[in-house]
């Protein structure tokens, strides 16, 4: 049986692989190829609901997804039983059978996320590969052994908002401590970004909770807010800063802040938050060409382009005022701060060893007090000390 397994995942790595660098070519030839399953309107808005699934949902990363996706390959296969092309016991296929669903995806409505997503498949390597690996496994070794693996498989490959080994630990933290006090407007524009193909890089409610907190304890009234997406760390922000508080947000891309800025609109607080659209550093030279603006902040949380966070932590704690913090998000990285290179997923290994270095050198300076915290994808806390 382990040998069954490994010889699978070795299929499914390399089928990544080739996914990775041909698929633009291959997924233009599915399209011709397939032109003539593209009839039915209804069957196309199907495939299109359903290739989303495959491609974004990531296994036991939070709880009740796993169910959903088992629901959803139930339907899949189903639609695709005639096709005589498809031989569910190869993992290898089955990694091109992701990428045959990418491109029905690509050909249908969508045209926004097709223009966005359609040059480039590297999101084969940490998303949809593994997912239909596992159905590859519900087939040939049953499903109670594939859901073990997608348990396995998400310890290394899944950069899942919960660093906790039990879905029913994280769960219970959830329901018991966070989601009774989380605020109307942030369980709002939670829901509001559950199905965004991203979902997962919004911050995580139990560890936006402690930055509350944390906002709290230095009474923060001037902030800086480093990667919005959706916005749901910077409602939080905006939501606890009094009212003459003042929050300077960056992104380089609007259009995700913009999803949810009804819900910031409706809690009544889009007038602490001044919205930059542009890279991060060069709003953060300009504040500090300002002398005023040097340790003018009480807080800053950061959740961006990892390879600049350190770029970014060299203006931050001048921006800072002593006794004041800065939070740095996805700082373990999903777990694979503690493993080898060779269980990292290609596509993110150059994140993890921009975070390693990040960790090696915050350890280090002398001019803030830290602590990481194993809450959502790791947290870094930084007290600025002089």
């Amino acid at each position: 049986m382990a040998s069954k397994l490994l010889q699978l995942k070795s299929k499914a790595c390399e089928a990544s692989k080739f996914v990775s660098k041909h698929g633009t070519t291959y997924y233009k030839q599915l399209l011709e190829k397939n032109k003539h399953y593209i009839q039915e309107p209804a069957t196309v808005e199907k495939c299109n609901e359903l290739s989303k699934q495959l491609l974004y949902t990531r296994l036991a990363s939070i709880p009740g997804r796993t169910e959903l996706f088992w629901k959803e390959v139930d339907h899949v296969k189903g639609l695709w039983k005639n096709r005589a092309d498809l031989k569910v016991e190869d993992a290898g296929i089955a990694a091109l059978f992701g990428l045959e669903c990418f491109a029905w995806y690509c050909a249908v409505k969508d045209q926004k996320l097709r223009l966005k997503h359609s040059g480039t498949l590297s999101l084969s390597r940490s998303f949809f590969v593994i997912s239909l690996l596992l159905s590859v496994l519900e087939c040939v070794l049953g499903k109670e052994t594939a859901i073990a693996m997608a348990k396995d498989e998400a310890k290394a490959s899944d950069f899942s908002k919960g660093l906790l080994q039990s879905e029913e630990l994280y769960k219970y933290i959830l329901e018991t401590s966070v989601y009774p006090r989380e605020p109307e407007a942030l369980k709002e524009l939670r829901s509001v970004t559950h199905n965004h193909p991203m979902a997962n890089m919004a911050t995580a409610p139990d560890a936006g909770q402690l930055m509350e907190m944390l906002l709290n304890l230095v009474n923060a009234r001037k902030t800086i807010e480093v990667g919005v997406f959706t916005g749901y760390s910077l409602l939080l922000t905006a939501l606890t800063l009094p009212e003459d508080g003042k929050v300077i947000a960056i992104d380089v891309n609007r259009s995700t802040y913009e999803i949810g800025l009804p819900v910031i609109k409706k809690a009544g607080v889009e007038d602490k938050i001044d919205f930059r659209e542009s890279e991060a550093l060069p709003v953060l030279d300009e504040l500090l060409n300002h002398k005023e603006n040097e340790g003018g902040f009480d807080f800053a949380f950061v959740d961006a382009d990892k390879v600049s966070y350190w770029n970014y932590h060299e203006r931050l704690v001048r921006l800072i005022k002593v006794g004041g913090i800065i939070v740095y998000d996805n700082t373990l990285w999903g777990g694979s701060v503690a493993e080898p290179d060779s269980s990292t997923p290609e596509g993110k290994r150059e994140g993890k060893k921009a975070i390693l270095d990040l960790n090696k050198k915050l350890s280090a300076d002398k001019r803030v007090q830290i602590s990481q915290a194993a809450l959502g994808d790791g947290i870094t806390i930084c007290r600025r000390l002089c």
